[in-house]
């Protein structure tokens, strides 16, 4: 069988340390979702909306990495958009565009429909930035 293998930290410091990271990341992630996002919420500025073509627009750098994928999420991507905005508008009433919280609804779904697992993005994205989000 497979060989597990264990954190030398104890489990208490592991969790520390994860959200302390999840909570930069989701920083990192909140920034590049408004820098995406060409709309706010009339009673709220300060809430940024994204609509279907900042969506697009956000997943646009995927063509240069991984054009087949590129090609393939169009579809997944109008789909997952409309699942979120129709769970979005039933909770809010907001129907205009994605807040960040349905934004990342849709990350977490379309991550897989393009087949990237959250483990191989985050290792990825640790090897990259040589250890931290």
């Amino acid at each position: 069988g497979r060989r597990r293998r264990r954190c030398a930290a104890p489990p208490g410091e592991v969790m520390l340390t994860t959200a302390a990271a999840m909570r930069e990341c989701e920083q990192d992630l909140r920034a590049f979702f408004i820098k995406a996002s060409s709309s706010t919420l009339p009673e709220a500025p300060q809430e940024q909306l994204m609509d279907r073509q900042d969506l697009h627009g956000f997943f646009a750098d995927l063509q240069l990495v991984e054009p087949v994928r590129h090609k393939k999420a169009k579809d997944a991507l109008d789909l997952r958009y409309d699942e979120a905005l129709a769970l979005q508008a039933d909770q809010t009433k907001i129907d205009s565009g994605l807040l960040f919280w349905s934004f990342k609804a849709l990350l977490n779904n379309i991550v897989g429909d393009m087949r990237l697992g959250w483990g191989s993005l985050v290792r990825r994205t640790i090897q990259k930035a040589g250890g931290a989000c």
